[in-house]
């Protein structure tokens, strides 16, 4: 399983000039397929997976400032935040699905 967590750069700026677009949404894919969610060493392995992404992700961003640390961190904790909602609502599905067999 592959899953989709995504920022929107916009929201993150600061002053400065104005981003292009196209460089307003930072989204990552990480992969659970190998994990089992309901082990708590999978699910600390998807959130280092998660941070490993959202940290290339969000350098690899354009950001045309001098607050581009900033909007860089800005972004890779968005990122891990809204990551951590889905890998909540992966892991109880997971759990209720153990459960239920």
């Amino acid at each position: 399983m592959r899953t989709t967590f995504t920022t929107a750069l916009a929201a993150l700026l600061m002053a400065g000039a104005p981003m292009p677009a196209a460089a307003r949404t930072v989204s990552i894919e990480v992969s659970a397929a190998d994990l089992d969610l309901t082990n708590d060493a999978h699910l600390a392995e998807l959130e280092d997976r998660v941070a490993v992404a959202a940290r290339e992700a969000c350098e690899r961003a354009p950001v045309y400032s001098v607050f581009a640390s900033a909007r860089q961190r800005a972004c890779r904790e968005e990122l891990i935040e809204r990551a951590a909602v889905q890998i909540a609502e992966m892991r109880t599905a997971a759990i209720t699905a153990a459960h239920a067999s």
